[in-house]
């Protein structure tokens, strides 16, 4: 017979392999989604904090996207094809883009850190990562923004939401694709 720390043991390494395996084995899923939850919870609190970050620094009484997408243009720093956006979309509207760039990294974030529509919020972080990408000119190596594209993607093809978020809870009611 066990002695009862080991019946413990046991007993407490069953429900770590069962959290384990939670997305893996309950859901069908390929990737144990436990293992995204550091991840999930990181770009969550660094976008909800760049989000209130910029709206205490004034993003949306004074021109700051504006003059920092003047000067990636100015320095030449945005890829050919995106330049035209910035320079005839984005600047005469930059008002609008500042409103939106905030209040989408603080959604974002905010979700990424409930786990509430969770792929749809990552997908949300793929599209202003890669803006920032494209504009800035950041190739694939070594830089600040790539990095942030990539793990935007891994939670956006994963469901990151469904272990300790409230995407679990939203399973088998919501299309699959949105959490």
């Amino acid at each position: 017979p066990r002695s009862p720390a080991t019946r413990s043991f046991m007993k407490a390494s069953d429900a770590t392999r069962k959290f384990l395996r939670y997305g893996a084995r309950d859901m069908g899923e390929l990737t144990r989604v436990a293992f995204l939850l550091p991840l999930r919870l990181f770009c969550g609190w660094t976008l909800l904090n760049t989000g209130l970050k910029k709206l205490s620094d004034g993003w949306l009484v004074r021109p700051e996207l504006a003059n920092t997408i003047n000067g990636w243009l100015r320095d030449g720093r945005p890829y050919g094809f995106y330049a035209p956006f910035l320079r005839d979309v984005v600047l005469p509207h930059a008002h609008v883009f500042s409103m939106l760039v905030s209040f989408g990294e603080l959604l974002v974030g905010a979700a990424l850190l409930a786990g509430l529509f969770s792929r749809l919020a990552a997908a949300a972080g793929v599209l202003l990562t890669l803006n920032f990408m494209l504009g800035r000119g950041d190739g694939i190596g070594a830089n600040n923004t790539a990095p942030w594209v990539v793990m935007m993607l891994t939670l956006m093809l994963t469901s990151p939401g469904r272990a300790l978020g409230l995407d679990a809870a939203l399973r088998g009611k919501v299309p699959r694709w949105l959490s």
